[in-house]
């Protein structure tokens, strides 16, 4: 790529940051959720109660003392809180490319286009085109004013700190994660399983200290009765419509509704079918994916493209297998994208490999696009949406990151 087309890239990337931030700033989305939760604990009012027709609050407790500083800001000024939650998001997804550049290439991340010697620009293909693979998922945080850019940031620092050593920062930063969101605590049994106890300890210890927190605030007995109050609201499901992409909701339209692939039109409010077949083959998936993690996830050296396809499965899982995924979950799904880029550019790869991870990021990419509405209209689109085309890119990235880890020496 030349400098050029570098800065023109620079130029577009900078531009969409601009021009997205004008309509993001201007929406409400599920920030309006984060506000209302921080502002009903200052107000000393009950957590889970309904704050929109149809719409509750359905976070962990403590992520309301996490909601508290945006509703202080957004007492001030509206613009003023959701300028900071973009500017936290870009800053996130900045993070999660800067280590990228580290892991995946080596290098370290520059906002220029001009770059010198250990240096990669954020221009550069190699970070550049796994964006565009992952972009409806990353854009669709920005696009809702959501949180997982800012998990997904916090999980893979944390465990690249790990890596080096510091597992008492980097379990802390996992722990605040799983606290706020509870899916990444599928790492503790991996950093287990990889004889990495003191940190997958720190992330238990961590995890609880935070979840336990805000009995401060409330006092244990408010606290017990707003956890009871969270689990009853997960309890009751979010349904398997076209907008959840988990595993379960997947075969739960296929084997549970018996919706045919592409013959449904789309529909947010589908509930669930109650029907064995879905578990048993979300379980039957569940446990494949176990036994090839158990058989091919030994003896990655710290540091290594070994490791990081390791990470990829593990956040790939905690998005699919959770009860409900939606799209802007799939943003974790940058890292095995930049895995399976740089497996294909690498001149170390093997042609045969080389072609096999072109493949899976073709599928991949077209699966996570073919169902913008932009591109092919919103009832065509509805209907891959219940077709599990989301989905299906996450599985496709999940089994290449297994594949890739699979091999010989792990490219890169």
């Amino acid at each position: 790529m030349t400098l050029r087309t570098k800065r023109l890239v620079l130029a577009a990337l900078a531009a969409y940051a601009l021009v997205g931030s004008f309509f993001w700033i201007r929406r409400t989305e599920d920030f309006g959720g984060y506000l209302w939760a921080g502002e009903t604990l200052l107000q000393g009012r009950p957590l889970y109660e309904e704050f929109a027709p149809g719409v509750r609050y359905i976070w962990p407790p403590f992520f309301a003392l996490v909601a508290v500083p945006l509703a202080l800001l957004d007492r001030v000024s509206p613009v003023l809180s959701r300028a900071v939650w973009i500017a936290v998001n870009l800053a996130s997804l900045l993070a999660v490319l800067a280590v990228v550049a580290r892991r995946v290439y080596g290098k370290v991340l520059r906002l220029a286009a001009e770059t010198g010697e250990g240096e990669i620009s954020l221009a550069a293909a190699g970070l550049v085109v796994p964006l565009l693979l992952t972009d409806r998922f990353v854009s669709t945080n920005f696009d809702h004013l959501q949180i997982n850019l800012l998990l997904f940031a916090l999980v893979l620092l944390g465990l690249e700190l790990g890596a080096k050593g510091r597992d008492v920062a980097g379990g802390a930063l996992i722990g605040l994660a799983s606290a706020i969101k509870v899916m990444p605590l599928v790492f503790v049994p991996y950093l287990v399983w990889r004889r990495k106890r003191r940190l997958a300890a720190v992330v238990a210890a961590t995890w609880t200290a935070f979840s336990l927190s805000p009995a401060l605030v409330l006092g244990p007995a408010r606290f017990a009765a707003e956890m009871a109050a969270w689990r009853a609201e997960v309890a009751k499901g979010w349904g398997v419509g076209k907008m959840n992409q988990s595993a379960f909701a997947l075969f739960d339209r296929l084997l549970g509704h018996g919706f045919l692939p592409f013959a449904v039109p789309g529909s947010s409010s589908i509930p669930e079918s109650g029907r064995l077949a879905p578990l048993v083959a979300t379980a039957l998936l569940a446990i494949l994916v176990a036994a090839l993690a158990l058989v091919l996830f030994r003896d990655a050296p710290a540091g290594s493209v070994a490791e990081l396809c390791e990470w990829s499965v593990v956040f790939a899982v905690s998005a699919l297998f959770a009860p409900v995924a939606w799209k802007a979950y799939f943003c974790i799904l940058l890292l095995p994208n930049a895995l399976l880029f740089s497996a294909w550019r690498s001149e170390d790869t093997p042609q045969r490999a080389r072609r096999i991870a072109g493949a899976l990021l073709f599928a991949a990419g077209l699966c996570a696009w073919l169902p913008a509405p932009g591109l092919v209209g919103g009832r065509l689109a509805g209907r891959l949406e219940m077709s599990s085309l989301p989905a299906l890119s996450a599985l496709v990235l999940l089994f290449g990151a297994l594949w890739l880890r699979a091999l010989p020496r792990a490219p890169g």
